[in-house]
């Protein structure tokens, strides 16, 4: 039985969470997060959809989102990555270029927070309730494109305590479909229509450590050579993409999704994770932690305390960095995290002092951030280090490094974002 992750539970995000549709309600109001407040995530809209865009050096991208028609006729649909945004791949916190193209993903959204800066098409709040026509239905461009947390299949399934349950399998010449449904994990049951999914020889299947292929279980006898088995609803995970298919519409070829991955046990998606965990720790160390400033106390000649609240979603190893006493750096940040001071990199302008303390915040702590703040003292204040700004901030024990040039801005404005949001179709 797959077991739920401890990272990210929230009572907040009950089972009925997963159960969430590219359908909005009638009377719900789309959410507009405020400057310097975390928002609910049970105000997000959700969706999914397939990623087929990505624009990592500044958070955003496409997706082809899943609505009430025939999904590939869909648009690619432009979303930005809000400031403190989490991404989930493989059950661990990633970085948009490192989730392959074709992945479907869960989308937890909302309208910009300030339209005139924002780095994607802004739409009427009422969008994703219009039918775009030409077979595609209604839910496929939503407003709500500023996203909380993006993660693909499996991180969606640990989060809500889900599992996959395999009914059936159907094969010839190591390709077919699988029939299955989201359940808890727990054993209990829920009333939701099973998906017909498609495989083929390039799927990988995952046992604790080893990666083995569709032929080894024809092998193995555990799935036949040719034709149906009954599985008897076995417990998976599996990571999900979106392929052009033979047949026609009635079939459900336009529609149907493909399963790239199977995760047969614990041990095989935990083994996943940990390599996931260290690929992003390694990032982090390199561009520094965000967070957010929520206070400045000034002092004489430049000198000032920034209080400031560390971003969520990182390894508790990043968090544990950050101690009472070290020296470190902090630099101000543009909304898509670049560093916006710098001739040559982060550390050019940065502003060097020590940590004055470090405290966990108690109580519920919304997702998106840590619930660590962080009072850093330095004598000379930068002027992008202001209350509300998104900064980037270091431990001296991290590495300096120097970081690609489309990561950091020489011009302190958003109009020296590049791209602009002109690269995106208007719909």
């Amino acid at each position: 039985m797959i077991r739920i992750h401890p990272v990210f539970r929230s009572a907040a995000l009950a089972l009925s969470t997963a159960l969430l549709t590219v359908f909005a309600c009638a009377d719900e109001k789309p959410f507009r997060p405020k400057t310097g407040k975390f928002p609910p995530i049970e105000k997000a809209h959700a969706y999914r959809g397939e990623l087929v865009f990505v624009d990592h050096a500044n958070r955003r991208g496409s997706i082809r989102v899943a609505g009430t028609g025939k999904f590939y006729r869909n648009d690619p649909h432009p979303f930005a990555l809000l400031p403190y945004g989490i991404v989930r791949y493989h059950d661990a916190t990633a970085d948009l270029r490192d989730v392959p193209l074709g992945t479907v993903l869960h989308a937890h959204g909302f309208l910009p927070p300030d339209p005139k800066t924002s780095s994607v098409p802004v739409l009427p709040p009422d969008n994703k309730d219009k039918d775009a026509g030409h077979y595609r239905g209604t839910g496929i461009f939503p407003a709500e494109n500023h996203v909380l947390l993006l993660e693909d299949d499996p991180s969606h399934c640990k989060r809500n305590g889900l599992v996959w349950k395999l009914e059936e399998v159907n094969l010839k010449e190591n390709a077919g479909t699988i029939i299955a449904s989201r359940q808890p994990s727990n054993g209990g049951k829920m009333k939701v229509e099973p998906e017909t999914m498609t495989f083929d020889a390039a799927t990988r299947i995952w046992r604790g450590r080893e990666s083995i292929r569709v032929s080894d279980l024809i092998d193995q006898k555990v799935w036949p050579a040719s034709g149906k088995k009954e599985l008897n609803d076995q417990a998976v995970l599996l990571g999900i993409t979106w392929k052009p298919g033979p047949g026609d519409g009635l079939s459900g070829a336009f529609t149907r999704f493909h399963v790239s991955d199977i995760w047969l046990d614990d041990k095989s998606i935990e083994h996943a994770a940990y390599f996931q965990t260290e690929k992003h720790n390694s990032f982090i160390r390199s561009r520094w932690m965000p967070a957010r400033v929520d206070e400045i106390t000034y002092g004489k000649f430049g000198q000032a305390t920034v209080t400031a609240t560390l971003f969520g979603g990182m390894s508790e190893s990043l968090y544990s960095d950050f101690r009472k006493g070290e020296g470190g750096q902090i630099n101000g940040a543009e909304n898509t995290l670049k560093h916006t001071a710098g001739h040559y990199g982060p550390g050019h302008m940065a502003s060097g002092g020590k940590f004055l303390l470090v405290k966990k915040t108690s109580g519920k702590i919304p997702l998106g951030s840590s619930g660590i703040q962080v009072h850093f003292k330095t004598d000379l204040i930068i002027e992008a280090i202001r209350p509300g700004r998104v900064i980037r901030i270091r431990p001296d024990s991290w590495p300096k490094m120097q970081i690609p040039r489309e990561e950091y801005l020489f011009h302190n404005s958003p109009e020296a974002r590049f791209p602009t949001p002109a690269i995106f179709p208007k719909y």
